[in-house]
């Protein structure tokens, strides 16, 4: 493990406000956090690494490894030989937990730490300036730091109407999870006096812009940022942040990487501005975790933190992003119709176990709702209701208080399986994951690494399998050399005919064609997003959707009907591929290439799964919009925070045996 520090030594801050009240108290956990953290360092100075611009995009992406290695040294390089075995109990022992805190810990069922936590709870207890964790997803990084927040808020329980711990999520789903988990030790307090004083309040969409109570003010707020930053507009909600002791990021990667970095910055100056307008010291604590640490988390830290900050990497130097307990299989395919075709297969052949608990990640909300729809059918038809009752399905276009039920079902649920968009990729902790399947490169090599992090938590093993066309086996390349993935098995797939005509007759029998086009659309409206950073030809797979569209259709010459906007705004192919295809009324003999636009409209990496308007309008919006705030939060549409959509409400008849959409104003 690696120590990022500025100088030889350690330091460590003297917390005001304790319980105890006591200098010696103090004293003691200050002298008790040295002996915990390291017993011989070795100063580096910093260097500043840099990456050479490659032309190809594929060799960016692989020097994105290269990146984040050099980019992790603005804090100072110590080494450590062994971390202690620390335990809830060797805490309280060290005089580093409080007591009744401590006893709330072990009855909520946590008597052991994991490695990330042994590493990082103890420097965050102490840290002056700012620590940096780099950790892997599943290891309990919402103990790690939720631990120490709930330390700062038990020791200022007294001090009235004001929040002492603030943690700062990327998603309401994330917000949710967090809560739940620090209620659940808060709910185990001996004193039932503390329980009520120490109070947790998720700020997110969804909730009243500011619903802090005069009367009532929480120890612990856990928010997003589009609507933290919104609500610290208000004097009365910036107020209550005056004597704030700590300060979380998680998931900072993610927030980077959807477009908050501006509202980040606007949190920090006024969180500053806060504490400084009552006399206290701005320097309260603060700790940031993400899978990665790239250049712009690296640049993040060092301008809110400063230089000085602390560097812990619970990643093995040689070890693969990827979790060692899941084993990963790839399965080549001869087109994108055989991997759709053959997901299908491998999900209801499997989901008749008992013990199958899986998430399936499609590329775009209207896939999953496609999907959801497909297998429901099949299972209908096969005289299995059962089965098709254990299907769930999630993404950003569903209301909170549905996802909400989803997240609670699938949680429960001993088997089935979720299917989802990569909404569903990071944070949210399904318990007894035993499968993640994907179909398609994934946005970002890193997304890859969340998705198959769903599976093998707690120390559990867990599987993934991954169907990829032989025109997309360019990605495999990048995640071996970027991200040390490696597939323990790999197989060519061979097709189901018999499954095959089962599928290619439900789909004709209960489905309309708009309901397979609008499928299709969304699929190739993906493709010619991220054919560029993986360097596919993207004609040859637009038209293996196309011969998956003309399968489910049951019409081996249809085609694809859109309009002249659906193909300048998203595809970019010449008029020969083109007129094999669509179906338009200028038929593509009269324009040289609809590419125009195309560049300008996707050149965008921050492309979200959920962004996708009924596959014919790319939802661009720019970085200090808050999407996930937004596209997560059905339920505040119409206000200046709102989500545009409408949510998706499927439903349907039975007439002569058969499902038939009934909804056409869906936006997807």
């Amino acid at each position: 493990m690696l120590i990022r520090r500025l100088g030889n030594g350690i330091r460590a801050i003297s917390r005001t406000g304790l319980v105890s009240g006591t200098a010696l108290l103090r004293q003691q956990r200050v002298n008790s956090l040295r002996r915990l953290q390291v017993s011989s360092i070795a100063h580096q100075e910093p260097k500043m690494g840099s990456t050479k611009t490659m032309n190809s995009s594929i060799n960016a992406e692989v020097a994105e490894t290269q990146e984040e290695n050099a980019s992790k040294t603005e804090g100072s390089d110590v080494s450590e030989n062994k971390i202690p075995d620390v335990t809830p109990e060797s805490l309280f022992k060290d005089g580093i937990l409080e007591k009744d805190l401590y006893r709330a810990i072990t009855k909520a069922g946590f008597k052991t730490f994991t490695k990330v936590q042994k590493e990082t709870i103890g420097p965050a207890m102490s840290t002056t300036k700012g620590l940096v964790c780099r950790a892997k997803t599943g290891t309990g990084k919402t103990l790690a730091f939720g631990i120490p927040s709930l330390q700062h808020a038990y020791e200022n329980i007294n001090t009235p109407r004001k929040v002492q711990s603030l943690i700062i999520t990327p998603t309401r789903d994330l917000a949710l999870q967090i809560e739940a988990e620090l209620n659940k030790i808060i709910a185990s307090f001996p004193d039932r006096s503390v329980s009520r004083k120490l109070t947790v309040a998720t700020h997110i969409g969804g909730t009243r812009q500011n619903n802090l109570s005069p009367k009532f003010t929480p120890k612990i707020i856990i928010a997003t940022p589009g609507r933290l930053n919104a609500n610290l507009e208000n004097s009365h909600f910036l107020e209550a942040f005056s004597e704030l002791k700590f300060r979380v990021y998680d998931e900072a990667d993610r927030l980077l990487d959807i477009g908050f970095t501006e509202e980040l910055y606007n949190i920090d100056s006024k969180l500053r501005e806060a504490t400084e307008s009552q006399g206290n010291d701005s320097q309260f604590s603060s700790l940031l975790f993400s899978a990665t640490v790239d250049d712009s988390v690296t640049k993040f830290a060092t301008n809110v933190f400063g230089r000085g900050y602390q560097y812990i990497d619970c990643v093995d130097k040689d070890e693969g992003e990827a979790h060692h307990l899941v084993e990963q299989t790839l399965v080549q395919t001869k087109s994108l119709a055989d991997s759709y075709i053959g997901l299908l297969n491998f999900v209801t052949e499997n989901l008749q176990k008992k013990d199958f608990k899986a998430i399936l990640f499609l590329p775009t909300t209207v896939s999953v709702d496609f999907t959801n729809d497909l297998l429901r059918a099949y299972f209908s038809a096969q005289k299995k209701s059962s089965l098709s009752r254990s299907i769930l399905m999630l993404h950003g276009k569903k209301s909170q208080s549905y996802r909400d039920r989803v997240v609670r079902s699938f949680k429960s649920a001993r088997s089935g399986l979720l299917i989802t968009t990569d909404v569903a990729a990071r944070g949210l902790d399904f318990k007894d994951v035993t499968d993640v399947i994907q179909i398609s490169p994934s946005s970002t090599p890193a997304d890859y690494i969340h998705k198959i992090g769903r599976t093998a938590r707690a120390g559990k093993s867990g599987k993934s399998i991954l169907f990829l066309s032989g025109e997309e086996l360019k990605y495999v390349k990048i995640l071996k050399d970027n991200r040390k993935i490696e597939f323990k098995n790999v197989y060519d797939y061979q097709p189901n005919e018999d499954f095959h005509n089962e599928i290619k007759e439900i789909s004709t029998d209960k489905f309309e064609a708009f309901d397979v086009e609008d499928f299709v659309k969304g699929y190739m409206t993906y493709i010619a997003n991220i054919k560029s950073k993986y360097r596919l030809r993207h004609a040859s797979l637009i038209q293996e959707l196309a011969d998956l569209h003309r399968i489910l259709i049951g019409d081996e010459s249809a085609f694809i009907n859109v309009d002249e906007k659906f193909v300048k705004a998203h595809l970019s192919l010449q008029n020969e591929d083109a007129a094999t295809i669509f179906n338009h009324k200028r038929r593509f003999n009269d324009k040289p290439s609809f590419n125009r636009g195309f560049k300008k409209r996707f050149s965008n990496d921050r492309f979200s799964n959920d962004r996708y308007d009924n596959s014919r309008k790319f939802d661009k919006r720019g970085k200090s919009d808050n999407f996930f705030d937004r596209d997560f939060n059905n339920s505040y549409a119409g206000s200046s925070y709102g989500d545009r959509g409408n949510n998706r409400k499927s439903s349907y008849s039975k007439n002569n045996n058969s499902y038939k959409r009934n909804d056409r104003n869906d936006r997807y």
